[in-house]
């Protein structure tokens, strides 16, 4: 692009996100604001402009497609054997290929002061390819390339997250847990009083976002009665897995005043399931609506906090926890599955709504729920649960995996045919429950070992690191949107590691070794390697002090297990 033109592109998309983000900040509330009509008018008044940029610009690739070509060129690859090998015996990746992951390909991303806010714990929601915060006033260029249409994100840019800040407390947890980095353990700390300082409300809920005022203070959206239930299990992620690390007293009453908050706000009556919304709501082109039956709203309960935290209980708290876990997977399985598809379909209140290629009917949202079943089928003694998750759950792996590309696909397109774009969570997912039930039948492991390749080398951006969020068209395919945003931060990433890290030493027969910080040392039995079970070897913990002033009252434990298994 000729250097006169370079600054009309800026100048055009810019326009619209000043004047939302004006009109969002002197709204009383953020469902009044609907500035989308001048976003009409603006392209009308400025076509002519505009098809001079779309031309100028569809001489050169896009930004995510040049930044792919320089990354994949020659000097740029890094191929997986050059970095370090897979394991000679399985072809899996080694134990030391995991932890080099977590320090050298993820956490970068989760480390710079763009990533860890003012004050610390303080995270933005929204970053550039190279890390940077978005700024909606001056925005980075993969963000101006994203479609206006695609209000989803860009219609959101000036919104800070509560789901995204439990994430990215989620991943400083996980980076502790596999590597002992005590940084990272202070990260998960500072998070984690943040956001329950700032976001957490004491009636048992978070709000769902937050947005900044001219004086610089926030305002917290949206009100009670239109939170997602969702949302809140999301925003518990973080402090559920900083207490599975800490068992920090103060944190354990939060979760369960939530987990207790929205079984009561949210079940709907003379009915198992748990409502998404209780008041309908439009947030820009989303409505939701109190008589949704919404897959997630169940399941993500289970996936964010419940199946974890269920197994640090005891007593009675523990009994209704676990009651409650099992109805949960029952009601999934009894209505939200379809046979015929074999598929979750991911809404249920209309006939329209049970079809492939509608929202979250896809392999991710599948394999996640099987993987969940599973799990709880084997710990509370549900054997049933195990046999249907272990019936069903390897033929969506088998429609998943793309043989040419050697990888993982969203999803099955509504005709039935298979999609081609690989988006970052879903590959997770698979991955995670391929790696499980290769505990059980070791075949999947002719699948990891080309999907675990394939998110090395492709999925990771080796300079600016972190996961992209989508490949789409050809291999080796073209980044989409933004490796941070409201629906993506480092929860999926680092949750891959872990299950990487544990499955494939457990399918080696090696023992797990996992870092806690326990004030006091709980009950062996209330130690567990994340959502899976062993024995500590030899029942020896080693204890070390941190050197951080933050850390001050929890110690350093160095766990090892053995016998490893769902």
């Amino acid at each position: 692009m000729q250097p006169f033109l370079k600054f009309i592109p800026n100048l055009i998309m810019s326009i619209p996100f000043v004047l939302r983000r004006q009109l969002r900040r002197d709204a009383d509330h953020a469902r009044a604001v609907k500035p989308y009509f001048l976003v009409d008018i603006l392209v009308k008044l400025l076509l002519p402009a505009l098809l001079v940029v779309s031309i100028a610009r569809a001489e050169a690739p896009s930004i995510g497609e040049a930044y792919r070509q320089e990354l994949l060129s020659k000097k740029g690859v890094q191929t997986l054997e050059k970095r370090t090998l897979l394991s000679a015996e399985d072809g899996l990746p080694t134990a030391e290929l995991w932890m080099s992951h977590v320090r050298n390909d993820l956490l970068p991303f989760w480390t710079s002061p763009a990533a860890i806010g003012v004050p610390e714990g303080n995270f933005p929601t929204f970053r550039a390819y190279g890390g940077s915060t978005i700024d909606s006033l001056n925005p980075q260029d993969e963000f101006l390339e994203i479609p206006d249409s695609e209000i989803w994100l860009k219609g959101r840019v000036n919104r800070q997250y509560s789901r995204m800040m439990g994430r990215q407390i989620y991943a400083y947890c996980v980076a502790y847990q596999m590597t002992g980095d005590e940084r990272a353990l202070e990260l998960a700390k500072r998070g984690t009083e943040y956001l329950l300082g700032n976001m957490y409300d004491s009636r048992g809920f978070f709000y769902t976002w937050r947005m900044q005022r001219r004086d610089g203070t926030y305002e917290r959206f949206p009100e009670e009665e239109y939170i997602i239930s969702q949302d809140i299990s999301y925003a518990l992620l973080g402090p559920a897995m900083y207490y599975y690390i800490t068992r920090d007293p103060k944190v354990l009453p939060v979760i369960q005043q939530c987990k207790e908050y929205i079984f009561e706000k949210y079940r709907i009556e003379g009915s198992r399931n748990l409502r998404w919304i209780r008041e309908s709501y439009r947030d820009f082109e989303e409505l939701h609506t109190r008589e949704q039956l919404e897959l997630v709203a169940q399941l993500d309960q289970i996936n964010a906090y419940m199946l974890l935290v269920t197994r640090l209980l005891d007593g009675e708290d523990r009994k209704t926890w676990e009651t409650d876990l099992v109805n949960l997977a029952e009601l999934i399985k009894s209505e939200y599955y379809n046979e015929e598809n074999n598929v979750f379909w991911g809404r249920i209140d209309k006939e329209a709504y049970k079809q492939l290629g509608k929202p979250h009917v896809d392999f991710g949202h599948t394999i996640k729920t099987f993987w969940m079943i599973y799990l709880i089928g084997e710990q509370f003694q549900r054997a049933d649960l195990s046999k249907f998750s272990l019936e069903h759950g390897p033929s969506v792996l088998k429609e998943a995996f793309h043989r040419p590309y050697e990888t993982w696909i969203e999803k099955k397109l509504p005709g039935g045919q298979l999609g081609t774009d690989r988006v970052w969570w879903v590959h997770n997912e698979l991955d995670q429950a391929a790696a499980t039930f290769m505990l059980v039948d070791g075949s999947q492991k002719n699948y990891l070992q080309f999907s675990y390749r394939y998110w090395f080398e492709q999925f990771i951006d080796l300079r600016s690191k972190e996961a992209w969020h989508s490949l789409v068209g050809p291999m080796p395919g073209v980044p989409a949107y933004l490796k941070a945003h409201l629906w993506k931060n480092g929860f999926h990433s680092f949750e891959h590691a872990l299950v990487g890290y544990i499955t494939g030493e457990a399918y080696r027969r090696k023992p797990v070794s996992l870092y806690y910080a326990f004030r006091e040392i709980p009950d062996h039995s209330l130690i567990q390697p994340y959502l899976y079970r062993g024995e500590i070897e030899q029942a020896k913990i080693t204890t070390t002090e941190f050197s951080s002033a933050a850390l001050s009252g929890l110690k350093k434990r160095a766990v090892t297990f053995v016998n490893v298994r769902p």
